[in-house]
Parts: C-alpha cells; sequence; structure tokens
C-alpha cells in the first residue's frame, strides 16, 4: 500500500469515528467556503458543526471551542431566511453566500417572524444610544491595483426598543466610487473582502463587525454585494452588564435587512445604498 492510500484510509477512518461522512463531511464543505476567503491558499478548518430542526423557532447546536471574538461562517438550508444568529460568546456570524436569503422580502419575513412568536409578550419602550462606525477602504483586484474607494458612514441615532418586537434602523451608508484615472485591463475575477466598521450601542461594542462584501472585477468596473450578519449583546459578556439588559436577555443585531449590490463603471462612477438594520431585544436560552 503506498504512503498516499495510507494517508486516504487514515483520514477516512478519523472522519468516521468523529461522525462525518464523506458526503456531508464538514472539511471538505468549509474547506470550500475558505477557497472562496482566501484564494490561492490552502485553507485549514478548525471546526464544523451541523444541527437541524423542523417545525421550531429556534436552534441550539453542540457548543464549539472558540474564543470569544471569533467570525463565524455559516451556510444555511432552509425553505426560509434565519432572521438572528447568536451565541453566548457575542461572535459574529457571517452569512457564506451574498446570495442567500433574499427569496422572501424582508417585510415578509419580519411578519411570519412576529407571527410565529405571537405568544410572546411585547415590553415597554426602552430608548439606546447607536453610534455606527465608520470606515474607508479601497477596491483593489487581486493583483493589488487600487480600482476605487468605498466609504461607509453613519449617522448617530436614538433607538426605540420593545421586547420581543423588531425595531428596523438604518445602521450604515455604503458610497463606491470608481477612479476614472484607473485603466484596468486584467481578466474578469471574483474576491472577498472584510471591511472593519463596529457600532457602539449605549457605550458598548461588539468584539467584532466586520462586513464581507464580494466583489465582481472586470474591465468595466465592479459590483459590490454584501453579506448577511449577526451579532448579540449579553451582558455577561460586558464587565459592567448592560443597562438595558436584564441577565437573561439579549440585544440580537442582524444586517443588512436588504440586499445591497451595488454597480460602478465609467459611466457611472458612483453609487450609495443604505444598509439597514433588525435590532430584537428578547430573553435567549442558558
Amino acid at each position: 500500500m503506498s504512503g498516499d492510500e495510507r494517508i486516504a484510509r487514515r483520514t477516512r477512518r478519523i472522519a468516521k469515528l468523529r461522525g462525518y461522512s464523506r458526503r456531508t463531511s464538514f472539511w471538505t464543505r468549509g474547506k470550500k467556503l475558505l477557497q472562496q476567503i482566501i484564494p490561492g491558499k490552502q485553507p485549514v478548518l478548525v471546526q464544523g458543526r451541523e444541527a437541524r430542526s423542523s417545525g421550531t423557532s429556534t436552534l441550539t447546536t453542540k457548543p464549539m471551542n472558540v474564543t470569544k471574538g471569533s467570525n463565524l461562517i455559516v451556510t444555511l438550508k432552509s425553505d426560509k431566511a434565519v432572521l438572528f444568529l447568536t451565541d453566548s460568546l457575542g461572535n459574529t456570524f457571517t452569512s457564506g453566500s451574498a446570495a442567500y436569503g433574499w427569496n422572501i422580502a424582508p417585510e415578509e419575513e419580519e411578519l411570519d417572524y412576529q407571527n410565529t412568536h405571537r405568544d410572546k409578550q411585547i415590553g415597554e419602550p426602552k430608548t439606546a444610544q447607536l453610534v455606527p462606525g465608520k470606515t474607508v477602504a479601497s477596491i483593489m483586484t487581486a493583483a493589488g491595483k487600487t480600482l476605487g474607494a468605498i466609504t461607509i458612514d453613519g449617522t448617530e441615532k436614538q433607538l426605540i426598543l420593545r421586547k420581543n418586537r423588531i425595531a428596523i434602523e438604518i445602521l450604515n451608508t455604503m458610497s463606491v466610487t470608481l477612479d476614472l484615472a484607473v485603466e484596468y485591463r486584467g481578466p474578469s475575477h471574483t474576491m472577498l473582502g472584510t471591511i472593519p466598521c463596529i457600532p457602539t450601542i449605549n457605550g458598548i461594542r461588539p468584539e467584532g463587525w466586520s462586513y464581507s462584501i464580494e466583489m465582481a472585477i472586470d474591465e468595466n468596473g465592479c459590483t459590490l454585494s454584501v453579506r448577511k450578519m449577526s451579532v448579540a449583546f449579553r451582558p455577561g459578556n460586558y464587565a459592567g452588564g448592560i443597562k438595558l439588559l436584564s441577565t437573561s436577555e439579549e440585544l440580537a443585531l442582524s444586517a443588512p435587512r436588504k440586499r445591497v449590490q451595488l454597480t460602478v463603471s465609467k459611466s457611472t462612477p458612483t453609487a450609495t445604498a443604505n444598509i439597514e438594520a433588525r435590532f430584537l431585544l428578547r430573553d435567549f436560552d442558558n
């Protein structure tokens, strides 16, 4: 038996012992996802989890040995979009694709969510101060050539929150500008980049909040699409707690609410779109 055959047999045996099959291996699916994020490099998948549920509105997976502040990639196979993904560490969850979850209008998603949770009592109004993150980044090709700029801005505002009711607010505004003085003559290609833009709510911030942006670049310009993200603020993750919340509550944040896709070209060198967010104050399962 050759060395490669022995390695392959050992890998299959380990996968079997860990409950993985070749058909559903997290290592295979995770590797494909990471290859999209780090093109040209051999990725290493640290962990993977799978969970299934039917006829329920909540789902809990087995614990993962991840540290606080991790960014987790999520692939979902569902007949409807999942509005909020959270964990006890306040980690940020990012959709595995910018194309996921736009089959249903956001208004229909929210109505469906409220109907599913209609037995939950709506709380009294509470206010929170939202300070959006702000940042500027470059549009760059795979070869490192700068084609333009991405500006993410926002306006400080007051949120009105009621327990068990979704609140909607503009979190950021994204502007894309193509540099007309730069000529790109390379091949068409796609890339995935991340832009940190951490918001603050009542003086507290999540461990991480970086927009994952898919870019399709060609000689005419580029198209940018933003992947869905979600995170939760829980009192136990902050030394002084969170005055807005009890010890059994969390404030979940999810964005973008509507699909954000911006295209710039030589004829239309600028484009702008709002990034709407959903906020939900709710109890969490310990």
